[in-house]
């Protein structure tokens, strides 16, 4: 199977690479406005004239009875549902195992997904989707047992939408196939589906004699899971990607979140034989992987230039695939802009973003403040600490990596606004007694970049993570420092000499 795989995915590539959801060498920076598929990147009018794709040509394809869809036999066990008739070209991949199968999305719910099903298999099925866009989860409500991730977006998602909410994805250039005969246009809704068990990373589902493990993949919605077979050495990657713009622009997508996921992605290349996507073609080679996590990496970094604008979002153009980045810019006026790190940021998606982020979790502090009495000190302070920190960003035009210096800034001040101000969730607070006879209270919080809240006296450090030997390190400013290992602590604070402490028992 895996021989098999490899082939197929090399055939596949060769006609995926220069025209792959209409990612095309030829299209210039002036990109030609899109008047009927809007922000789904450039060129996507007229999208059916690639079809057929050829990719599909090295597969069984399996007879059903719905000319809405087609079914082909992608790997022993494996079977592609694929869409497509409208934009999407959505693909639902079942996976059968020897007790039960899982039914990997259920598509747009405009044909019978529940029939085609049937139709392949008679074993039990279990529904698990990529993530709850709208063309994953249009046929859930067909199936008794569905699990879901447990979020407030899942949950969202799972009521149910108007028909308004998706009228645009069947208006005209989203579908170029009859729909099936009997389909009424203006009731097409995502219909309300029940969740029966809640999953989520580190869980598995056993097929019998299949075991498909799950990965927290957010990004391109804040949902998304992969699906890892290791025997099988296949990752289902769901929409985190395909040979197609990939969107980090929508309503809940995250381009900061979404760069972690595709760097996990790229280290997991060496462990499969195929990756199989949700759009357009259902196979594609592992390096697609690593390329991936170098493309969000040259854009956090900003050494990539091919890019083309499309409705007023920034495409960024790779190998058979693109970057779809909203081009909103930070949260200050980039026209007022008078520092060279400040037009840097501006220039620069993954920076923007940061600013974005910390000028979010910057105003719930301030909020936090706002509902403590007697906070108008705090709160100037605050304030004044945001200025100094702005007037510290700006001085990274003197380091030699001027990006990685403002993305470090930004990272280190939102992780710590988050713990001092108790924006995110620590774990229970650890009592040290010090060799001083001093008391630190240690409060570890999962922040991206982790954290450690320090007491000591009416005085609060924060301190970010560092690399270290053997047990954890934290560095914060003014010369402080924290070093814990097992239950002991070596800690360095502003004025004092060195202080070893232990776990107070």
């Amino acid at each position: 199977m895996i021989l098999r795989l490899l082939l197929l995915s090399c055939v596949a590539m060769l006609a995926a690479i220069a025209e792959a959801h209409g990612v095309d060498e030829d299209v210039s920076t002036q990109s030609p406005a899109n008047e009927q598929v809007r922000n789904r990147g450039a060129g996507k009018d007229h999208w059916w004239n690639q079809l057929p794709r050829p990719e599909w040509s090295a597969f069984e394809r399996i007879d059903q009875d719905q000319d809405w869809f087609e079914v082909y036999r992608i790997a022993d066990g494996v079977f592609a549902i694929y869409e497509p008739g409208q934009f999407e070209e959505v693909i639902s991949f079942l996976i059968t195992g020897e007790d039960r199968a899982l039914l990997f999305d259920t598509g747009l719910g405009i044909g019978d997904m529940k029939r085609v099903v049937e139709q392949l298999t008679d074993l039990p099925i279990v529904v698990l989707n990529s993530h709850t866009h709208y063309d994953h989860i249009g046929g859930n409500y067909q199936f008794d047992t569905i699990f879901g991730r447990d979020t407030g977006y899942t949950r969202g998602r799972a009521a149910g939408s108007q028909p308004e909410a998706v009228a645009e994805f069947l208006k005209e250039g989203w579908v170029w196939k009859p729909l099936p005969e009997g389909f009424v246009v203006e009731d097409f809704r995502s219909r309300a589906f029940s969740i029966s068990r809640f999953v989520d990373e580190g869980d598995a589902i056993d097929l019998g004699g299949r075991r498909l493990e799950i990965l927290s993949t957010p990004g391109h919605a804040p949902d998304a899971i992969c699906l890892l077979d290791r025997d099988n050495r296949l990752l289902l990657t769901g929409d985190s990607f395909y040979l197609a713009p990939l969107y980090t622009h929508l309503e809940g997508s995250d381009f900061l979140d979404y760069a972690k996921t595709a760097a996990r992605l790229a280290g997991l290349a060496g462990d499969i034989d195929a990756a199989l996507t949700s759009h357009n073609v259902p196979v594609v080679e592992p390096r697609y992987m690593t390329a991936l996590g170098d493309a969000f990496g040259a854009i956090e970094d900003g050494t990539a230039d091919d890019y083309v604008t499309a409705d007023g979002l920034r495409e960024y153009r790779f190998d058979g695939f693109s970057v779809i980045v909203d081009a909103r810019g930070p949260a200050y006026d980039c026209a007022a802009s008078r520092h060279e790190i400040e037009d840097l940021v501006c220039d620069n998606p993954a920076l923007a973003a940061l600013d974005r982020r910390l000028d979010e979790v910057y105003g719930r502090a301030l909020a936090v403040l706002g509902d403590v009495a007697d906070s108008t000190a705090a709160t100037r302070h605050l304030k004044a600490e945001q200025r100094g920190w702005i007037k510290g960003r700006n001085e990274c035009w003197k380091a030699a990596d001027k990006v990685g210096c403002a993305r470090t800034g930004y990272e280190q001040r939102i992780a710590g606004l988050q713990a001092r101000y108790f924006l995110v969730e620590g774990r229970e607070p650890v009592f040290f007694s010090c060799d001083d006879g001093s008391e630190i209270v240690a409060t570890f919080i999962p922040t991206e970049l982790p954290t450690v809240r320090l007491e000591r006296g009416d005085t609060v450090e924060v301190g970010w993570q560092v690399p270290a030997a053997s047990g954890a390190k934290f560095e914060a400013d003014f010369g402080v420092s924290f070093w814990t290992r097992s239950d002991e602590a070596i800690v360095n604070w502003p004025q004092d000499t060195r202080i070893s402490c232990k776990v107070r028992r």
